[in-house]
């Protein structure tokens, strides 16, 4: 019965993103209008500072084609997992959707740009702000819950770790300020505390691939080995895709994505084809 109704939860989690990729491919010329009000100032640039102080010519259009690129990630992120993990009941797994899930939410960073643009209430910026960064940190904590698995941690403890890293992220996302009016040039929020939350998301996406490497050790698996490389791969691609705003900065996110993927996934298969 929950095997049955884990599978459920995961094909309708895939249609949901091919649903929200067609629907934001559809109304394509609706919201281009709301990218132009970027204009070329560089005053709210990523956070990304090395990168940002290496390519210097952003394009207004980069931040909605990394949101294609998300919504087409997750998309084959999560029929890849059905075809070829549905039957699998590994934990690694299936912390892995919910990583792959959240890429669909990239979506709601047009709510800045558009809010501004047709005068959206401030509640409902506020509420897909706080969405987007709640779901950003469970998705960074789910390659964290991954890796530790991997690692050994106890199975019957899943739903421990998981409600914790929820109820985590879940308080950073509520208490954290949000400037719901100002965007940076990716059409990220500007929050509060930029460096110490984007610190915690680079410790989780090393100590996930670490988390790998140990189990390797502890648990006689050499395909965790590569496979932490690509939870390595995955976390800068997702970075690199939510703070690009330059064409050359941003085409390297879905070749890490898919190379992460790749590495992920052929691993994973390598150890769970039976399960």
């Amino acid at each position: 019965m929950v095997f049955l109704r884990h599978s459920v939860l995961l094909k309708t989690g895939a249609f949901a993103s091919l649903f929200v990729l067609a629907a934001t491919v559809a109304i394509t010329s609706k919201i281009l209008s709301a990218f132009r009000m970027l204009g070329e100032s560089d005053d709210r640039r990523p956070a990304l500072a090395f990168f940002a102080s290496v390519f210097k010519q952003k394009d207004s259009f980069v931040p909605y084609y990394s949101l294609l690129a998300a919504l087409l990630f997750a998309c084959v992120a999560l029929f890849c997992i059905i075809y070829f993990f549905e039957n699998t009941q590994s934990m690694e797994i299936r912390c892995f959707e919910i990583f792959a899930f959240s890429f669909t939410f990239e979506v709601l960073r047009i709510v800045s740009p558009a809010g501004a643009a047709f005068n959206f209430l401030p509640f409902y910026m506020m509420a897909a702000e706080r969405i987007l960064v709640f779901i950003r940190f469970a998705g960074i904590t789910a390659l964290l819950a991954a890796g530790l698995f991997a690692s050994g941690f106890k199975t019957q403890q899943k739903n421990s770790l998981l409600l914790s890293f929820s109820l985590a992220s879940l308080v950073i996302a509520v208490q954290i300020p949000i400037d719901i009016f100002e965007f940076d040039t990716a059409l990220n929020p500007i929050i509060g505390f930029a460096s110490m939350t984007k610190t915690i998301e680079f410790c989780a996406a090393v100590l996930a691939a670490g988390s790998f490497l140990a189990g390797a050790y502890s648990r006689g698996t050499k395909e965790f080995i590569p496979a932490g490389f690509g939870i390595l791969l995955l976390a800068a691609g997702k970075i690199i895709l939510q703070n690009a705003d330059a064409l050359v900065l941003f085409i390297f996110a879905p070749v890490m994505l898919l190379g992460g993927m790749f590495l992920f996934y052929s691993n994973m298969r390598k150890v769970y084809m039976w399960l």
